[in-house]
């Protein structure tokens, strides 16, 4: 009977310490996770240098259709948001009052009208060279009805903007995952809140 109580006693502490075992791997890992996140944003611009960026981008694109397009006037239909990263870098965020990794959309441009069939070819090859020249790689076609046109593009931030033309013309554009000014001089991920 000794026997028997000894041999459960013994499984039952094989389980707790199994159990712990895997906990503080658990753990190890998220903070390993975490350090490799935070290390690889270590190495792109924050995100207000990323704003800037793209924000000059966009610039240069509204001046350089406006010049070969005259009737385009531009105007800013939705202001800059942020937000949080997604699963490509969720462990830096994970248990902070406040985000350190974030993304933003940049304030959207339109202009009434679109481009006529004809011309949508030359107003993409104006937006994919200047794309190409801030890191986009090259347009992809994702709507092309007559009258009705868009392409997306991206960069190795994994930055997503959108050039279309139906009945208005639109420039959107949402950066990718980027430190926080803050963070960036930081340097190290930010302790976890305590509530």
């Amino acid at each position: 009977m000794r026997f028997r109580a000894t041999t459960r006693a013994l499984c039952a502490l094989a389980v707790v310490s199994a159990t712990l075992t895997t906990s503080c791997s658990l753990l190890e890992s998220e903070a390993t996770v975490k350090q490799r996140q935070f290390a690889t944003l270590m190495q792109r611009p924050d995100l207000d240098q990323a704003i800037s960026h793209y924000g000059e981008m966009l610039t240069t694109i509204r001046t350089q259709l406006s010049m070969t397009f005259p009737r385009f006037s531009w105007s800013v239909r939705q202001q800059e948001g942020r937000a949080g990263c997604g699963a490509d870098f969720d462990e830096v965020n994970r248990r902070l009052s406040a985000h350190d990794a974030q993304t933003a959309g940049l304030p959207t441009w339109a202009s009434k009208g679109g481009f006529t069939d004809e011309e949508w070819a030359r107003a993409v090859a104006i937006v994919g060279d200047i794309a190409r020249r801030y890191g986009f790689d090259v347009p992809q076609l994702t709507v092309d009805r007559p009258g009705d046109h868009s392409i997306e593009l991206s960069d190795r931030y994994k930055a997503s903007f959108t050039f279309s033309s139906a009945v208005n013309t639109s420039l959107l554009l949402i950066t990718g995952c980027h430190l926080t000014p803050e963070a960036k001089r930081r340097g190290v991920p930010a302790s976890e809140a305590t509530y």
